[in-house]
């Protein structure tokens, strides 16, 4: 999704960017609500004891799916 981003123009890549930076950057797209939801996960999964789940992964495939789509 990130390199969608950047390749797409819409937000180019920067090492030090934080989840949070992320956030504020796609709230301007119509699909802000899917990378808001990756981006969260993304967060959670590596920064909290939230455990992988399937349904968790379905919501991330769905998102991930509209992001396309758009």
């Amino acid at each position: 999704m990130l390199q969608q981003l950047h390749d797409s123009g819409h937000v180019p890549q920067q090492p030090s960017r934080t989840d949070g930076e992320y956030l504020n950057l796609v709230q301007q797209f119509p699909q802000k609500k899917a990378y808001q939801r990756l981006l969260i996960t993304h967060q959670q999964l590596c920064f909290s004891q939230t455990p992988a789940s399937r349904s968790l992964f379905e919501e991330c495939q769905q998102a991930y799916q509209q992001i396309n789509q758009g």
